[in-house]
Formats: C-alpha cells, structure tokens, sequence
C-alpha cells in the first residue's frame, strides 16, 4: 500500500513539475520566514549562554533623585550600594549583582609580562555574585569570590580567545597579564561569550572593587546620600513565578529608603524583566502584535494560492477520478491518495525550508539578528559589536528540532486543509460526470 502511494506520487510529481515546483518552493519559503523569525526571537528571549536565568532575571539600570524640597530629578545608573541593600531586604530574591557599563563597554590595553602581544580589547567590571547569576563554562580556573573582590585582589577572568590571543593556550589560570599598566593575576578561563549577549561578554572581567570612580556629574556628598552610580544591577528571583514579588519587594525597598531619608528622594525608573529591557513595555506589546500577523501571512498567503492552483488541479484530474471509480477505486482511498502526495509535498518543502534557513542565517547572522530591532538598538548593538567582533550565533537556534516540527506539522495541516476543500468538491460528483468533464 505505501509503495504503491509513493510511486503514484513520484509519478504525479513527474507529470506536474511546474505545479510540484510551486508547491514545494511555496512550503519552502513558509518555513524558511518561520525559522529565521523564531530563530531571531530565540537568540533575544531564550536561555542562552550564559544567560540561562533570564526567565527569573529582573535589570535595573537607572534611578533618580531629587531634593526633597526641589523639582530637579537627576537621572544616572545605580550604585553597588542599591544592591547591597536589596540583597538585605528581598526574601523572593536569589542573587543580585553588579556590572559595570553594558553597551558602553570600554577598551582597554592588555598585555602579557614579556609584552610579545599588546591588545586593545572590551573589558567589564562584576561583581562576585555576578558568576553564580550567570552560568559560564570554566575552562580553567575559577572565578573570583567575595572576600578577593573585597580585599581588591587583582584578579581577571579572561576569556578562551583572549587566553590563545596572549599565550596560545587556553589553560592559563595563574598567569600574569598587564591592563591598563598593572598587574593582574588570571584567576581562570571562561568558554567565549558570543557578542549577541551585550550583558555578559567581554574579554575580560575584573572586580567591581577595583573599577575608578566615575561619578564626575555628583560632589561627594551626593555620591555618599545617592543611589546613583554608574552600574546595572541584575537581580534574580528564586524562580520565574516570584519574578513579580520580588519586583515589589524592590519597589518597597525604595519606598522606605525615601522614608528614613530626609534630605533626598530615590525613585527607580524601571524594574524590567529581560523581555522589556531589549524592547520597553510598549514596543514589546507592538511588536508581539506585529511578529503574530507576519507569521500568519506567511502561513495563509501562501496556503491561500496553493488552495487555488489545488482547486484548478482537480479540475483537471476529474477524468481520473472517475476512472479509478470505475475500476472499484472509493472516494475514501482517491482522498487518502491526495492527501498523502500534500503531504510528501509539504515533507520535501518543509525540508528545504530548514536548509534555507539554516544557510541564510549562517551567511548572514551579523545583520540578522537586527531584523526586528528598531533604530535604537540597531545603532547600540553594532556600537558594542565593532568592540566584541561578528558575532556567532547558538548552534540551538539553528537546529531547533521541536520548532521544526511543529513549523512542519502547522504547515502539513494547512496545506492539507488547503487541497481537502476542493477535493471533497471533486469527489462528489458522479463517474459518469468525471469521465466526461473535458468532453
């Protein structure tokens, strides 16, 4: 039974190869558009590495105050002191962390002790609590913990390709390297971390103790009343449901600050979860509505015309239908027999689909990734991917087996509603109707 279905399906594709071609060229660019949007949208909202929190993960990134007494807000990023208290007054929280700058990451000069290589190269500033938020793959070494960041050890993480760019060995954890003109041990390696996580890579990483003051815009009795500084803070939730508690709890932590402060007045400009820090609250609201109807279009455009060259095709076919008719052949066997070569169709489309997106992604992932970004965050990105280079996309976005199935069976489905519609009007008229419908 299945060979024969297989054979008169080679042989319709044979007889047909313009209607065989457009099928499969339409199935194909269905599932190529889906992959490369979900592709896109699991590079920016998936754990990835080393983000593999984000869905528990809570950024702060600017506060504000004022004087009691005046109208003037003063905006600016936050200050380690803001983290020190939440991680003192949240019971929802797991960690919280430290980082300094993000999109502003700045280069800085590294060298190894017999200067045969001078780099200039993006570095970051974390926190101890930093690793255990975020999970990285040591290849040698380990991080640096709270009593060396406290004592301002000089202590450096580095990653593998800085590590074969200075040594041409990635085992190089207690080797001394030169920033900025000191000295600094390795304390270990971490696997690199691709540039489409503007959060967690860099090439190096130091201790947050050790980063210069810069807060040139506050006196130092404002830097010593204030929450402001000049970090993020990333805070987590023990799981994802307690993502919002804890955003509360933070809120209240601000709110009795202002109480016990008399002479000054904090408020948080937001508390965003992963999601809203890439794309704001409203523009994400916007641009999920957006991302469903182009998914739609891509699906019923295209099952739309197949529905009609379908229904054109059974016309044609009418004279063959009532032959198999003839011959004892039943409406429900002619179904199946349309219905598998949709299917074998959709099967072969729906392959070449994942292969076309997997190439124009490979070929094109240093623009890709931008695809449903705004202006905005175009010109922040490749600020921050000229420093870090062209970025490499995770191998999971690309094979991402469950998406490819479900894309294949939504896409089987409709197509097979597309052709059993006209088919079902095919079948109902008579032998003797199908016999002489080109007469």
């Amino acid at each position: 039974m299945i060979k024969k279905i297989l054979r008169q399906a080679l042989t319709m594709m044979k007889q047909h190869r313009l209607f065989t071609s457009i099928y499969i060229a339409g199935t194909a660019l269905s599932v190529t558009m889906i992959m490369i949007t979900f592709a896109v949208l699991y590079i920016k909202f998936a754990p990835i590495y080393p983000e593999e929190n984000r869905e528990r993960t809570l950024i702060i990134k600017d506060i504000s105050f004022k004087e009691k007494d005046g109208d003037q807000w003063i905006q600016r990023n936050c200050s380690p002191k803001l983290a020190t208290i939440i991680k003192g007054n949240c019971k929802h929280l797991d960690e919280v962390c430290c980082t300094g700058g993000g999109y502003t990451a700045f280069t800085t000069p590294v060298t190894t002790i017999d200067n045969k290589k001078r780099l200039k190269l993006p570095a970051k500033y974390v926190d101890a609590p930093f690793w255990r938020i975020y999970n990285f793959d040591f290849i040698d070494g380990r991080p640096f913990n709270d009593e060396e960041e406290k004592s301002l050890s000089p202590m450096v993480v580095i990653s593998r390709s800085l590590a074969m760019e200075l040594f041409a060995d990635s085992k190089v954890a207690g080797q001394q390297i030169i920033i900025n003109g000191n000295n600094y041990i390795v304390a270990g390696v971490v696997e690199d971390v691709t540039s489409i996580t503007p959060n967690t890579s860099a090439s190096m990483y130091m201790p947050m103790s050790l980063k210069p003051e810069e807060n040139v815009y506050l006196d130092k009795e404002h830097a010593t009343n204030t929450l402001l500084g000049s970090c993020k803070i990333y805070a987590t939730a023990k799981s994802a449901s307690e993502r919002e508690a804890l955003k509360k709890e933070i809120e209240n932590v601000i709110e009795r600050i202002n109480e016990s402060n008399e002479k000054y007045t904090h408020r948080i400009e937001s508390i965003d979860t992963h999601i809203e820090h890439i794309y704001g609250k409203d523009a994400l609201r916007k641009f999920l509505t957006e991302i469903v109807i182009m998914i739609a279009a891509f699906l019923l455009i295209p099952a739309l015309n197949l529905g009609n060259m379908i229904f054109s095709r059974m016309e044609n076919r009418m004279v063959e239908f009532g032959v198999s008719k003839a011959y004892g052949a039943t409406n429900k066997s002619i179904a199946l027999q349309i219905l598998c070569e949709n299917m074998i169709l959709t099967l072969i489309g729906g392959t070449l689909g994942l292969l076309l997106s997997i190439a124009i992604v490979n070929c094109t992932e240093e623009w890709i990734i931008h695809l449903y970004d705004t202006s905005e965050l175009i010109s922040q990105d490749m600020y921050y991917r000229r420093m870090m280079g062209t970025p490499q996309l995770p191998v999971a976005s690309l094979f991402n087996v469950p998406l490819f199935i479900a894309t294949l069976l939504l896409c089987m489905v409709i197509n097979i509603v597309s052709a059993f519609i006209p088919l079902v009007a095919a079948l109902r008229h008579s032998i003797v109707y199908s016999l002489n419908k080109r007469k």
